[in-house]
């Protein structure tokens, strides 16, 4: 059974877009393009919208590698393709501090 947001209509622009993006026959430029004009609504439209949890999945598996590795929490993290920032928010729950954020999009 699909989850009831996927019945939720979209353009056909943005539907255009994500299908370009994911059959990736788009070059990095039309791409990091995409994800600045998506920014201002990127968190909405998967996490609200979307009830996207792939960031908290990342950091329960980053936890337990942490607590089997015996890291502290004052290693550094580096967030490669960081988006708006999910990720570091999450990790930051988590009492980790030390965390820098890269990405090709800068957002709007």
């Amino acid at each position: 059974h699909l989850p009831s947001y996927l019945d939720k209509p979209v353009s056909k622009a943005l539907e255009e877009a994500v299908t370009d993006i994911l059959v990736d026959t788009s070059d990095p430029e039309t791409r990091v393009k995409f994800y600045d004009s998506w920014s201002e609504k990127y968190e909405e439209d998967l996490v609200v919208i979307g009830h996207y949890t792939g960031h908290m999945k990342c950091v329960e598996a980053f936890l337990k590698l942490v607590h089997e590795l015996c890291f502290s929490h004052n290693i550094q993290i580096l967030d490669v393709a960081a988006g708006t920032g999910l990720l570091g928010a999450e990790v930051v729950k988590h009492g980790f501090e030390n965390i820098d954020a890269v990405d090709s999009s800068l957002g709007r």
